[in-house]
């Protein structure tokens, strides 16, 4: 069951991903969701995935080899390329939404930027235009970047655009469904919502009208047909954080009216496209005729990926397997593209990696003749003319390369503790080593071995490794040991982390804490060293910081606890407040979750539910959420949660499983 809801949190993450229109008058661009991928443009493939840094934007050849990093934010999603090379796509700067655009010759530019707090997501093109919901509304941006032009005011969920037409899911009429379901320890309840009704209207937001009376998610547009999940016919996904409806994949011929039910059962993605209906379930990627017959498996992806589909063929990355692979519809075969750890040399920009012919441009041609390696159990696929056995164009070593001087570079990482064996290839473990080292050496962790890092390696007195595994460096407040902070800063973020932040002044002087959760938080801290505590150590800001801290935390503890007739168990503190504030805008860490008391963490994911006024049924939920006064039950649509959302909760999720 837990393999099952965790599958179906990644796979309704990409709810905003509309299919490819066919038809030479339709959208003809790919739209991605984060973790997915645009289309690939004059050859090559562009991809979204997440980093530490919140999310990385990637480009490859189609016939796999070279990873390029384009650039890095808090937030990038909802890609669509042109055929001229172009990449278009939605930026969130951790302020702001932008929209922005990538060239062929690799300049960017901002077209549009929205203000802070207004939230945009849902890009398209369509007709020499863009278009996206900023605040749920449809807005145009210029192409040439005059800005952004709202159309419409009415509130829009899901939407598509085929024959000058934009057929959307309304967010103001909305149909309610019910349906009992028997949960698994057999109580029966019944599972509710709200779904809104499908709209079309012309482009310049005229003749709005209701095109069919049910209600729909999960638009697609091919030929005369819109697609859509009906949850007029819909079934119980019994998932978290208790269960919800969907609906069943069904078409509607817009020249008659007339619709038809496509698929009796469920399904987490889906494509019309010429070669047939290709569908996505659990561990099922399949084709079929376009109605929903006949269907042959393409491909058994492992349940934990990014999927997306295209015209002629759909891309995974199975991030367990740290695997791309790319399936054709043809039933051809699945081809490997690419295997291991996206890496790129972040002092250049736009840098390839384990590949030294590629070039950053989106003209790269490509050949269709394909090698080999293997990497300390790691295979690496890539263009047979292009496959590296040395370096980089800059002299880096990167992940992939083979041969004497990363035979050389290993021998001096064993010798410092940081390897244990030599091989001469690049592989993960050698990856491993080098961001070590270079986190050891107070050099830019990247995994890159460039000048400095070899440099460095070189020198006599190259540190040696300590056994520490901690990754994060970050600080809560980063300079709370020589600037007084002041109650807007720590007010500013989630009073959960105030302990951590106070605490944090006495990590920095290497305090050993005897608290669980303290000692797992710091010693995750690439800054922290255990040992040599001396209160004689903290100065007077420090004092004053953790003074105000300290008092903060009573202040707001007695103001939550005022009027409170006892305390319960089964829910946790923070009565007036989020536990996770702006997990609807803005996509968690696993540092700020696990900052957060874990038994909370449950919480905090239900809290992404409550804030769409979902109706709980289990009695923990339903008191907790009701005693907060922001929560309205009632209207909840999975169609209302956004991308970001959707990955926060499966983040929590993935936390809970493994380090609750």
């Amino acid at each position: 069951m837990k393999l099952m809801k965790k599958l179906l949190v990644l796979v309704l993450a990409m709810i905003l991903m509309m299919g490819v229109l066919s038809v030479a008058q339709a959208d003809t661009t790919v739209k991605s969701a984060h973790g997915a991928f645009a289309a690939n443009v004059l050859g090559r493939i562009y991809m979204i995935l997440p980093t530490d840094s919140g999310s990385t934007l990637y480009s490859m050849s189609e016939q796999g080899g070279a990873v390029t990093e384009i650039e890095s934010a808090p937030q990038i999603n909802d890609l669509v390329a042109t055929a001229d090379g172009s990449v278009y796509y939605l930026r969130y700067t951790g302020a702001a939404f932008e929209a922005v655009v990538r060239k062929a010759d690799g300049t960017r530019t901002t077209l549009a930027a929205f203000a802070p707090g207004q939230i945009a997501y849902s890009l398209s093109c369509y007709d020499g235009a863009l278009y996206c919901l900023v605040d749920n509304k449809f807005t145009r941006i210029d192409m040439a970047g005059a800005g952004a032009q709202t159309i419409s005011d009415r509130q829009m969920g899901a939407y598509t655009i085929a024959n000058g037409i934009v057929y959307y899911q309304s967010r103001e009429d909305e149909a309610s469904y019910d349906k009992a379901h028997s949960q698994a320890d057999g109580t029966q309840v019944t599972v509710t919502t709200a779904v809104g009704r499908l709209y079309a209207m012309n482009l310049d937001g005229s003749n709005d009208m209701l095109q069919f009376d049910q209600g729909v998610s999960n638009l697609a547009a091919y030929g005369e047909y819109i697609y859509f999940h009906n949850y007029n016919d819909s079934y119980v996904v019994d998932g978290s954080p208790d269960a919800w409806l969907d609906g069943k994949l069904y078409r509607l011929n817009v020249q008659t009216n007339q619709f038809k039910l496509l698929r009796d059962g469920y399904d987490w993605n889906y494509r019309p496209v010429d070669l047939g209906l290709v569908v996505y379930q659990q561990k099922s990627l399949t084709i079929s005729a376009q109605d929903g017959t006949d269907p042959v498996l393409l491909y058994e992806p492992d349940p934990y990926n990014y999927l997306a589909l295209f015209d002629n063929y759909a891309l995974v990355y199975e991030y367990n397997l740290q695997k791309l692979t790319r399936v054709p519809y043809d039933k051809s075969g699945a081809v490997q593209l690419w295997s291991g750890a996206f890496v790129t040399d972040g002092t250049t920009g736009e840098t390839i990696t384990a590949d030294t012919n590629t070039q950053t441009s989106a003209q790269t041609t490509t050949q269709n003749t394909t090698q080999t390696t293997t990497q300390n159990n790691q295979t690496v696929s890539g263009s047979a003319s292009n496959v590296t056995t040395g370096t980089t164009e800059n002299g880096s070593l990167v992940y992939g390369s083979t041969g004497s001087a990363v035979r050389d570079m290993q021998e001096r990482l064993k010798d410092l503790g940081y390897l244990s064996y030599v091989d001469g290839v690049f592989g993960e473990k050698t990856l491993t080593a080098v961001k070590r080292f270079q986190r050891a050496a107070g050099l830019t962790v990247d995994g890159i071995a460039g000048k400095n890092t070899l440099t460095r390696l070189n020198r006599s007195d190259a540190p040696e490794y300590d056994g520490s595994t901690a990754t994060d460096s970050s600080y809560i407040f980063k300079n709370s040991s020589k600037q007084k902070l002041t109650r807007s800063d720590i007010l500013s973020i989630n009073k959960s982390l105030w302990p951590y932040a106070r605490n944090e002044i006495y990590a920095r002087h290497g305090y050993s804490f005897t608290e669980s959760k303290y000692q797992k938080y710091f010693e995750n801290k690439t800054w922290y060293k255990e040992g040599g505590f001396s209160t004689s150590d903290l100065n007077s800001i420090e004092w004053y910081n953790m003074e105000l801290i300290r008092d903060m935390e009573k202040e707001y503890e007695n103001s939550s606890s005022s009027g409170s007739s006892g305390s319960s168990s089964s829910k946790p503190d923070y009565e007036d407040d989020y536990i996770f504030p702006d997990s609807n805008i803005r996509k968690l860490t696993k540092s700020e979750i696990r900052a957060v008391d874990s038994d909370l963490w449950e919480f905090g994911r239900n809290e992404i539910y409550a804030r769409h006024g979902y109706k709980f049924t289990k009695s923990k939920f339903k008191k907790y959420f009701g005693s907060k006064d922001w929560y309205k039950a009632g209207g909840f649509s999975t169609a209302d949660l956004s991308e970001i959302e959707w990955y926060n909760m499966d983040l929590i999720r993935w936390m809970e499983e493994n380090e609750g």
